[in-house]
């Protein structure tokens, strides 16, 4: 599709028998163009990386062995773990684990202390 000024695409579609879609697909390409990082964000995304990782280690009841990718969280960061449910969040001095499907908050305490898991 689509089949306009084509006769093997007319017959190809007709055989096919689908319904046309009543929106055209479209697709485009850009080039981009590579930016570097700024570095003071750069190194904020390893110190939180080295937190979360010392918490998943730390805590391997709440986190049954899963990792996640940091990401940018408001003004914090955050890593999110689909298996669980939830989502490690350090932003300020706190560092909080949701489980947002079980509606609780667990909280680890300051992000520069290691974690207590219970």
């Amino acid at each position: 599709r689509p089949d306009a000024g084509d006769a093997l695409s007319r017959a190809a579609n007709w055989l096919a028998g689908e319904p046309r879609s009543s929106e055209p697909l479209s697709l485009k390409s850009c080039a981009l163009r590579q930016v570097a990082r700024d570095p003071v964000d750069v190194e904020r995304e390893r110190r939180a990386s080295a937190v979360f990782d010392r918490v998943e280690k730390a805590c391997p009841r709440f986190f049954r062995g899963q990792s996640s990718v940091t990401e940018p969280f408001g003004s914090g960061w955050s890593r999110f773990y689909n298996g669980l449910d939830a989502r490690l969040v350090a932003y300020g001095d706190e560092l909080v684990l949701d489980r947002y499907r079980a509606g609780e908050r667990v909280s680890f305490g300051p992000a520069a202390l290691p974690p207590v898991c219970r």
